[in-house]
């Protein structure tokens, strides 16, 4: 039987969301994409705002790196903590109506 979260759980799980710059510019980007976007897509936006100064490409192999840390770690913790909804599958990532309530927390463009 599975039990319910309290709130105290529910704040602690979207906190630890949080922590990590990478998952808060990924949410951002989520939001005003206003739709789902490939691992590609959003692992390509974190890239730019990550370091917004570069004025060159980024550096080989970064778009795979950010693609697997997304795939492995960050959109599983993000769909764990209910704020997207994520299919490995289809290769799609979207935002949950969760998102709106932690927006002030994300960085803005």
């Amino acid at each position: 039987m599975d039990r319910e979260e309290t709130p105290r759980e529910q704040f602690d799980e979207v906190f630890r969301a949080l922590a990590d710059r990478q998952r808060r510019i990924a949410l951002a980007c989520l939001l005003e994409s206003e739709r789902a976007l490939t691992i590609t897509e959003l692992a390509n936006e974190i890239i730019v705002r990550e370091d917004e100064t570069r004025e060159t490409a980024p550096p080989a192999g970064e778009l795979g790196r950010v693609r697997i840390e997304l795939y492995h770690k960050q959109l599983p913790l993000l769909a764990e903590s209910d704020l997207v909804r994520y299919s490995a599958d289809r290769d799609r990532v979207e935002p949950t109506d969760r998102v709106d309530e932690i927006d002030s927390f994300l960085p803005v463009e």
